[in-house]
């Protein structure tokens, strides 16, 4: 039994529960002015909330598009820190959407959850302790799919992050000389039923450099693909199956990049900083907006030369990448711009 790939937003954007009082569960929705269809979002996601909660995201939402909008209009270096809280408050909403800060998020106090060491050129990810404490950067990296854990701090060395920020990965190869990509397309997905078994294929461009370390690769006449299972009890799959799915495919590493049409998505053969798209972006600008809040001659240390191009073009770029992301994630739909505007 074939299942329909894109829906309940499979394999990027699924969630455990049920989102269908949000847009009737469509597969894909266009949507030419992003902030104006997060408004939509949060009230209706609201309505099943408590008194206070709706204005409380709402307000969250105004502060992230304030930020953005300063950061698109300032200059390069002032940039990372407005895209950096811009992200916050758009965090804040997604985790809280998502049941991670209880039922009167209000009343949370939510820090960064996350702490750069500009020396080491490395990150940190750490989830603080406490009923009232909601740490930002560690729910949202685990709400986009990526298994953060909670105990030790989760460190990622910032090249190693810019390698495999899909947006920036030719630029990076370029910039550091860097013979080898190490991307590599998915070309198509399919989902089916196979007795009590729920089963994704996803057809690749090549298998050039991928090892079964990393994904099962197997191949059907001509055909390259990666292939995932999971058990399932009944003779149709549950929702709370093909999101198990999901997050299987996820966390073994599945990339994605939107022109504004499509989300084309993408296997790594890089065995490090392995985390999804917006989690990466995310914690790129951190570490950026860190520095120049902090020590921004460092700021100018790490982005002169030719790294200089490499931080420009991740900053000209990525910010949509994440803000289309995130959207799709709340959504659990593939969020595109109308065929009359791309990016």
């Amino acid at each position: 039994m074939d299942i329909k790939v894109k829906k309940y937003g499979f394999p990027l954007f699924t969630h455990e529960e049920p989102t269908g009082y949000l847009h009737g569960n469509k597969e894909e929705i266009l949507v030419s002015d992003l902030w104006s269809f997060w408004i939509f979002l949060i009230k209706q996601w609201s309505k099943k909330q408590k008194k206070g909660v709706s204005s409380f995201l709402l307000s969250l939402l105004e502060q992230s598009k304030f930020f953005y909008e300063a950061a698109e209009k300032a200059p390069l270096n002032s940039k990372p820190l407005l895209y950096y809280y811009s992200f916050l408050n758009l965090g804040k909403i997604i985790i809280t959407m998502r049941g991670k800060s209880g039922t009167t998020p209000q009343n949370k106090v939510f820090n960064h959850g996350i702490s750069a060491d500009p020396k080491k050129n490395s990150i940190a990810i750490k989830s603080m302790q406490g009923s009232n404490c909601i740490s930002v950067g560690y729910h949202l990296m685990n709400c986009f799919g990526d298994n953060v854990a909670s105990g030790t701090p989760t460190t990622i060395d910032i090249f190693d992050a810019m390698e495999n920020c899909l947006g920036i990965h030719k630029p990076y190869c370029l910039v550091m000389s860097q013979k080898k990509e190490n991307f590599i397309k998915i070309t198509g997905i399919d989902l089916s039923k196979e007795g009590r078994e729920l089963v994704a294929r996803l057809y690749l461009k090549s298998t050039n450099q991928l090892t079964d370390q990393i994904y099962s690769i197997n191949q059907h006449n001509n055909k390259v693909y990666w292939e995932e299972r999971i058990p399932i009890r009944h003779s149709k799959p549950t929702k709370k199956e093909i999101y198990d799915l999901s997050q299987q495919i996820i966390q073994k590493g599945i990339w994605t990049y939107t022109d504004g049409k499509e989300y084309k998505m993408y296997v790594s053969s890089n065995t490090k900083a392995r985390y999804t798209s917006a989690s990466l972006i995310y914690c790129l600008m951190f570490f950026f907006g860190s520095i120049t809040r902090y020590h921004p001659h460092l700021f100018e240390t790490f982005s002169s030369n030719k790294r200089k191009w490499l931080v420009a073009e991740f900053l000209q770029t990525q910010p949509k990448q994440f803000l289309y992301i995130s959207t799709s994630l709340a959504a659990e739909a593939y969020v595109t711009l109308p065929k009359e505007t791309r990016l």
